[in-house]
């Protein structure tokens, strides 16, 4: 029986057979990780990343102007740069694109060191637009958030409406006894007397 498991077992093997497409067989190491996908068992997960994927759908229209701000941002300050520090740094500042990988750099925090401005208008606009960059980052995580909690009230609104649902159709069962009809207490066993 050949079952499309049963091909990517017999794809991710074949490396140890022969090597094919070249002397490290790229795309069938590649293939082999299609192997993990069945270890992990994404069923379980599958209605939480659908939710996810609702979220991030439902918010779409935000997000698209929150990125278009994000490239104004990302590329304002590049062309800035690149008319302050060209002058004094002509390989760092030499293009738009080269003060780009600044701008990308910076604003995400990593900051190789590799490229920083010099003079002092450079060292002034660098500083405002960090600051900028924090509400690049601050905006759409605000938004997904928003998305997140929104998706779950409505997960758990779903459970709940379907718990009290069963709750109607299903009867409690005779042998657990209501809360008005508590149990006698058993005497003895649980305190001490005195």
């Amino acid at each position: 029986m050949i079952t499309g498991f049963a091909l990517v077992d017999l794809i991710a093997i074949l490396p140890f057979w022969k090597r094919i497409g070249g002397s490290d067989a790229f795309l069938l190491r590649a293939i082999r990780l299609l192997r993990v996908l069945k270890l992990a068992k994404l069923r379980p997960i599958s209605s939480a990343l659908q939710e996810l994927g609702n979220a991030i759908k439902s918010r779409r229209y935000e997000l698209s102007v929150t990125f278009g701000f994000a490239s104004f941002i990302l590329l304002a300050p590049a062309a800035v740069m690149y008319f302050v520090e060209r002058s004094v740094q002509l390989e760092a500042f030499g293009g738009i694109l080269r003060s780009l990988w600044w701008a990308i750099a910076t604003f995400t925090t990593v900051s190789y060191g590799d490229i920083y401005p010099v003079t002092a208008l450079g060292k002034m606009f660098a500083g405002i637009s960090s600051l900028a960059a924090i509400g690049l980052i601050a905006m759409p995580t605000g938004i997904m958030a928003a998305a997140f909690s929104e998706a779950f009230k409505k997960i758990i609104g779903n459970y709940d409406s379907a718990a009290s649902t069963r709750r109607r159709e299903y009867p409690r069962p005779r042998c657990f006894p209501s809360r008005r009809h508590r149990l006698p207490r058993a005497r003895g066993g649980g305190r001490s007397g005195s």
